[in-house]
């Protein structure tokens, strides 16, 4: 019987499809989430009074939403106090963008690979004022309520109207018109919303604000692209070949990656500050918060900075000419196993985009992965400040890589 090999391995389950399964309030959906002070958080663990910035801010945010406390200062005193129960998300099959604060009100969206796997993301709420990005203003907390409540309903009813959509297949067109599935999704955004458009016109008129948030928030596809990339990575991680990178994430503290053939294991460092960003009008590289955030799941299976020749227009912002978009690409290929068999990118002649990001790779080369981050600021409550084409830090793949041979799994 021939033996797979790892390539094998990984294009296979890269290749399987990935679907919607359910939206609407995480303590109803998500058993982790047991009460109003026990909440879920984006990147590797930490406690309430470790946190920083966005984090801090989004779970004032969250205790002024779940009635715990009726002021800011309330809740700063008891996060500072250690009086939150804090998870990691990815320590629960889930992912959570920036902040990634979940509580019992916090919408999220669940997504089902065939098999029976599942996996979470909190729904992105846009790039304006949100609890994702610190804020605990009025303003974002209703946004949140309607989210978890008409928003999901209707969504929810919209989604079981339609036969089942493969969210990996609506990722590979969005790559070939323009998107690269982490920073820039208009096209995979617009495709979801064409595809879902004759149940929307079922449903009537009680559909219109859901509708319209989704055209005005392209950002929304990033809950089903970071969904997907959360239950495939689990996957390899499960029943992948070692060594392969499964979680790229931060939480303004440390930057940590998760590995196959390393079971729940975490690697960590100081997370990084961002450099050389573009930044939105009134902030300042200074105003950014270290590394924070989940969304680096994406380009754990070739989306995101792996994919950056897709979107050019995204790499402009970001400060990147097409040659070096296709230099940033080409090093990911040079620490990854093989190609995704069905994210092409076009302008490397349809050829996939890099997959199974190897620490082994890693180690020999010196080349770190790229992600394409957003970044929040330093201050609770003061929001987003920009994005960057940025990087972690290489202790964490080389330690793993030594783990890895120690235990002869590479």
């Amino acid at each position: 019987m021939t033996e797979v090999t790892d390539a094998e391995l990984l294009r296979s389950i890269a290749a399987e499809p990935v679907r919607f399964h359910a939206i609407g309030r995480a303590g109803d959906l998500l058993p982790e989430v047991v009460g109003p002070r026990s909440f879920l958080h984006a990147g590797p663990p930490l406690t309430s009074s470790e946190t920083t910035g966005a984090m801090r801010g989004a779970l004032i945010g969250a205790l002024l939403l779940e009635g715990e406390v009726s002021t800011p200062e309330e809740g700063e005193q008891m996060v500072a106090n250690g009086e939150v129960d804090l998870c990691s998300c990815q320590d629960a099959s889930g992912v959570g963008a920036l902040a990634g604060v979940v509580s019992p009100t916090v919408p999220v969206l669940v997504v089902e690979r065939e098999g029976g796997r599942r996996a979470f993301a909190t729904v992105v709420e846009g790039l304006g004022r949100a609890l994702s990005f610190g804020n605990y203003d009025s303003q974002t907390l209703d946004r949140v309520r309607w989210l978890s409540s008409e928003f999901s309903d209707v969504l929810g009813g919209v989604f079981a109207r339609m036969p089942p959509i493969d969210i990996v297949s609506l990722q590979a067109k969005a790559l070939r018109r323009g998107d690269e599935m982490h920073n820039r999704l208009v096209a995979a955004n617009e495709g979801l919303i064409a595809y879902l458009a004759p149940a929307f016109v079922e449903v009537g008129a009680d559909s219109s604000s859901t509708l319209g948030y989704m055209r005005e928030n392209p950002h929304f596809f990033l809950s089903l692209s970071m969904a997907a990339a959360k239950a495939i990575s689990d996957t390899i991680e499960s029943e992948g070949p070692p060594g392969i990178v499964t979680a790229l994430c931060g939480n303004g503290v440390q930057a940590g990656i998760r590995v196959s053939g390393t079971p729940k294991t975490w690697y960590l460092a100081p997370a990084p500050v961002p450099k050389n960003m573009m930044v939105i009008e009134g902030k300042t590289e200074d105003d950014a918060a270290p590394l924070m955030g989940d969304s680096g799941i994406t380009e754990t299976i070739g989306l995101g900075a792996l994919s950056l020749t897709a979107s050019l227009s995204l790499a402009k912002v970001l400060g990147v000419n097409a040659a070096a978009s296709q230099d940033v690409v080409d090093r990911m290929r040079q620490i990854c196993v093989t190609e995704h068999p069905r994210y092409q990118l076009p302008a490397d002649d349809f050829l996939g985009s890099p997959l199974g990001i190897s620490v082994k790779a890693i180690a020999r080369t010196a080349i770190a992965p790229h992600v394409n981050a957003g970044y929040a600021d330093k201050i609770p409550g003061s929001g987003r400040v920009g994005a960057n084409l940025g990087s972690f830090p290489m202790e964490l793949f080389e330690q793993a890589a030594l783990d890895l041979e120690r235990d002869h799994k590479v």
